[in-house]
């Protein structure tokens, strides 16, 4: 059977007449005139947006290629029209070009590929689109419409409804409504911020990445609310737009599970399109790990503290095991890199490794005394000062931290304790306060061992500049 759209024929039909080879201006009056007929066939409904956008690259082409855009610079790549997706087109403000620029853009933000977005009028969806590319309006009467940002509760490739239909919202998480004004080639606001933030959650077990994996993203605090399935790719990611709150995410590939809480935190709302891309708040879930255990990124010149609890209750279990090698891998990573790099042991006091290479020092390591995570982070910072980031290793003992309440003035710093194994006041220091007052480093936690606090661990990651959060065992 013949399965090509209507458009192919149209386009063949086109393509036999007027060529580049004429005058370029009769040239662009041609692309206008083709553009126009498809045009029509969208608006009635007999082309998808998909094969318009195609139709209207081809036409440029193969009519007026010197306006095509081999790139663009003036915003982040992820929320720029790419080469190949649609028509981005050299121009001027006193000369537009045939079909125009990518006309009356909306980019709806985080830029999330499971993301979906539908433009509605009288409750009828007229356009659909994806937040990691803009949406065009171009086309569309000029009036209000109601753009819907929600979120496929089963996969990627969900999709609410056909054009033209109903949004049935009880298979999707609305995350916000919006309501927009296209008028000619501008639409206002031109930007909208659902206020979610973007996750990535990679899952390995037995130090391989679990691939292939169903995970389930459930609110901890909204029961009845749908839950949001995804299939973990090679590396054993993947990744979720969510709105502020508490989940509990679940990963399932045949006997091989593992599970993590997560933590989404309220964030400001943007007014206009970011500068710098954001990046997906990242998590590491490792289970039954032998090693292996660092997952920051690392760059030249990254300045590193990195921090291994040694208090008694690292004794259970491989803890100490895991650590040292650990201990290693950062340091050797750390090198290879260009980094600048501090290792630390903590208890009640704290110690830096003077030797290099730190091989001996990490061996003997041994867990011993109490726990004090104010002092020895400050500690640390007075011995290495001005780092960009610091790495905590601990079983999730985080005394004497709390997320609420306790001492909010980090003018002066906590005196040494009188012992190595002295304790401190459990939930005396308030974390997210510490985090501002030492607001240029980014903290990073790994949560060692199953008995840890990996929700606290994972909430104490996001304060500050906010950092990766890793829970092995």
């Amino acid at each position: 059977g013949n399965s090509s759209s209507p458009v192919d024929g149209l386009i063949a039909t086109m393509g036999s007449g007027c060529s580049r080879a004429g005058n370029p201006m009769e040239r662009r009056r041609q692309a206008d005139l083709e553009i126009s007929q498809i045009q029509q066939m969208l608006l009635s409904g007999r082309v998808t947006q998909e094969e318009f956008d195609h139709a209207r690259i081809s036409i440029l082409e193969r009519l007026c290629p010197e306006f095509i855009v081999e790139s663009r610079q003036s915003a982040p790549a992820r929320y720029v029209v790419q080469p190949g997706d649609s028509v981005p087109l050299k121009t001027s403000p006193s000369q537009s070009a045939p079909g125009g620029p990518i006309k009356a853009l909306l980019a709806v933000h985080p830029p999330g590929k499971d993301l979906k977005v539908n433009i509605c009028k009288g409750g009828r969806v007229v356009r659909r689109g994806v937040a990691s590319q803009p949406l065009s309006l171009d086309g569309l009467p000029d009036t209000q419409y109601t753009v819907v940002a929600y979120i496929s509760s089963e996969g990627l490739d969900d999709e609410a409804s056909d054009d033209g239909a109903n949004l049935d919202e009880n298979r999707f998480q609305v995350l916000r409504k919006f309501t927009v004004t296209k008028k000619g080639d501008v639409v206002t606001p031109a930007f909208l911020d659902t206020l979610a933030t973007e996750q990535q959650i990679t899952v390995e077990v037995q130090d391989r990445p679990l691939a292939g994996a169903n995970l389930v993203v459930m609110d901890t605090k909204n029961p009845g609310a749908a839950k949001i399935h995804r299939k973990t790719g090679a590396t054993g990611s993947a990744s979720f737009t969510l709105p502020a709150g508490d989940y509990r995410a679940e990963a399932r590939r045949g006997t091989d599970q593992a599970e993590t809480f997560v933590r989404v935190k309220q964030r400001p709302e943007l007014k206009k399109t970011p500068t710098v891309p954001v990046e997906p708040q990242e998590m590491f879930v490792l289970r039954n790990c032998t090693g292996n255990i660092f997952r920051m990124n690392l760059r030249p010149g990254q300045k590193i503290a990195v921090m291994g609890d040694i208090s008694g209750s690292m004794n259970r279990g491989n803890q100490m095991e895991v650590l040292k090698k650990s201990f290693h891998e950062i340091y050797e990573r750390a090198m290879k890199a260009g980094c600048s790099i501090a290792l630390f042991k903590w208890n009640a006091w704290v110690e830096k490794c003077m030797l290099t290479p730190p091989t001996s020092w990490i061996n003997s390591l041994e867990s011993f005394g109490g726990n004090n995570m104010r002092y020895a982070i400050e500690e640390v910072l007075s011995q290495f000062p001005d780092p960009s980031d610091v790495v905590i290793m601990c079983d999730g003992d985080t005394t004497p931290f709390t997320m609420s309440g306790g001492n909010t003035n980090f003018s002066k710093r906590m005196k040494r304790p009188g012992r190595e194994d002295d304790e401190a006041p459990s939930n005396s220091q308030n974390w997210p306060q510490f985090a501002e007052h030492h607001g240029s480093i980014r903290f990073h936690f790994v949560a060692l061992g199953r008995a840890s606090d990996s929700h606290r661990m994972q909430q104490m990651a996001l304060e500050g500049k906010g950092g990766t959060f890793c829970s092995a065992c």
